[in-house]
C-alpha cells in the first residue's frame, strides 16, 4: 500500500504499521528471515536519514522498494543485482496474490525438505517425491522444524562519532595533514581573531583609563591604575591606539 501511494518504505515506519495491525513485534531479523525465503521480492538500501525541519542527521536508515520484475530475476537467478527499471508501476491485486503464493510454495518447500530429512532417518528409511506428498508423516513434527534462516542486507556505511575532544584533534590534525593550505589558513585568521580581541581589550583599557583620569583632582594623576589596567597588552596596538 505505501508504495502504491508512493511513500517511501522505511523499517522503523513499516514496523510500526505491522506491530499496530497484528499485534506483535516485527524485527529487523523476521525481516531477513522474509529475504531469505523470497530474496527477489523486495531491494533493501541504506539511505541518508533526515531530522525534523529536514535537518540532516548523521545516521542511516534501511529502505525497502518493492521488486516489480521479480518473476524475470527468479527466472533468471539474479538475486538483487540491478533494481533499474524495477521500480516503476503499482503493486495490483494480482501480483500481490502472486507474490503471496510464491513466498507460500518457498517456505513450504523449506519444510519439505526437512520432512524428506526426517523421512531418511527412520529405520527404513521412506523415500517419497515432494510432488506426490498429501500430508506430513504422523510423527513429524512441525515445531521441531529448524529455524528459518537470514539472509543479509546490504552492508550499512559506517558513521564516524566522535565523543572525545582527542578524538577531535585527532581529526582536525588528519584534515591538515592532508590539506596544509587548509591548516595555515585557519591559523592565520584564528592569530588575525586574536589580534582583534587584544586590540579591543586595549581599546576598552585606554577608554578607562581616560575616564579615571578625569574623575581624578588635579593633583598627580595614578599611573599604578593606569599601568595596571594596560597590563598585558600589545605594546604595538597601544602605540597604534596613542597616535589616533
Amino acid at each position: 500500500m505505501m508504495h502504491n501511494r508512493k511513500e517511501r518504505i522505511l523499517y522503523d515506519k513499516l514496523a510500526k504499521a505491522v506491530q499496530d495491525m497484528k499485534r506483535k513485534n516485527f524485527t529487523l531479523k523476521l525481516l531477513k528471515q522474509i529475504k531469505c525465503v523470497f530474496p527477489q521480492a523486495y531491494f533493501y538500501g541504506w539511505e541518508k536519514m533526515m531530522g525534523k525541519y529536514g535537518q540532516k542527521v548523521n545516521d542511516y536508515q534501511l529502505r525497502i522498494v518493492p521488486n516489480l520484475k521479480y518473476k524475470d530475476d527468479i527466472l533468471t537467478g539474479r538475486d538483487q543485482e540491478n533494481k533499474d527499471g524495477s521500480l516503476s508501476g503499482q503493486l495490483d491485486p494480482a501480483m500481490r496474490v502472486e507474490r503471496k503464493n510464491i513466498f507460500h510454495n518457498s517456505l513450504l518447500q523449506m519444510v519439505k525438505d526437512q520432512h524428506r530429512i526426517y523421512l531418511a532417518s527412520l529405520d527404513p528409511p521412506i523415500a517419497v517425491d515432494d510432488e506426490k506428498i498429501t500430508r506430513w508423516h504422523h510423527q513429524f513434527d512441525l515445531s521441531t522444524c529448524s529455524e528459518i534462516d537470514v539472509a543479509d542486507f546490504p552492508e550499512k556505511p559506517s558513521v564516524e562519532k566522535m565523543t572525545s575532544a582527542a578524538e577531535v584533534l585527532e581529526k582536525a590534525n588528519q584534515i591538515f595533514n592532508l590539506n596544509p593550505n587548509l591548516g595555515q589558513s585557519l591559523t592565520e585568521a584564528a592569530k588575525k581573531m586574536e589580534e582583534a580581541k587584544q586590540q579591543k581589550e586595549a581599546e576598552a583599557a585606554v577608554a578607562e583609563a581616560k575616564e579615571h583620569a578625569s574623575e581624578a583632582t588635579p593633583a598627580k594623576p595614578d599611573l599604578g591604575k593606569t599601568m595596571a589596567a594596560l597590563k598585558g597588552i600589545n605594546p604595538k596596538l597601544l602605540e597604534k591606539i596613542k597616535a589616533k
